[in-house]
């Protein structure tokens, strides 16, 4: 296995990120998996016409038309849930959306597995995104998804 090296990025409440910059203004490197998780889940991978029939609002992200040698998109589906309704199903398909989303790092030998295990808030979902060698955890990070925006949202248990 070998570590992804990359541009450090950094932030300070956990939504907004930027390059970080070493005193003398030099580029920090960062060897870990920070940004390929934050890459990986927060950038929008566009929807397929199954899933989102109107064209216009299958959304993507406009670096992936470039993509000459990925089988799938950079980037997640996840936004597709966003306004569907909170219940089982759509956290089930919340977890496959993310595994898909991480399956480059298997495929490019960066991890051997991906183990995804979401969980119902009180509003939104909660999910623990673990990269594996073999059975070692290599690197492991929670996301929470629409904490403060699904108040309005219906939930179906």
């Amino acid at each position: 296995m070998t570590a992804v090296t990359d541009i450090k990025l950094i932030t300070e409440n956990g939504r907004d990120f930027d390059i970080q910059l070493s005193s003398t203004g030099d580029l920090i490197a960062d060897t870990g998996y920070n940004n390929a998780l934050l890459v990986s889940f927060g950038t929008d991978a566009r929807a397929l016409p199954n899933q989102v029939p109107n064209s216009e609002n299958r959304r993507g992200w406009w670096g992936n038309q470039f993509n000459q040698t990925l089988i799938n998109d950079i980037g997640s589906q996840l936004w597709i849930l966003e306004t569907r309704a909170k219940n089982k199903a759509n956290l089930n398909e919340g977890e496959a959306l993310i595994k898909q989303a991480f399956n480059w790092l298997v495929e490019e030998g960066r991890a051997t597995r991906i183990v995804v295990k979401g969980k119902e808030l009180s509003q939104g979902y909660s999910f623990e995104i673990k990269l594996l060698n073999g059975n070692d955890v290599i690197e492991s990070r929670t996301f929470e998804l629409w904490v403060a925006t699904s108040g309005n949202r219906s939930i179906d248990n």
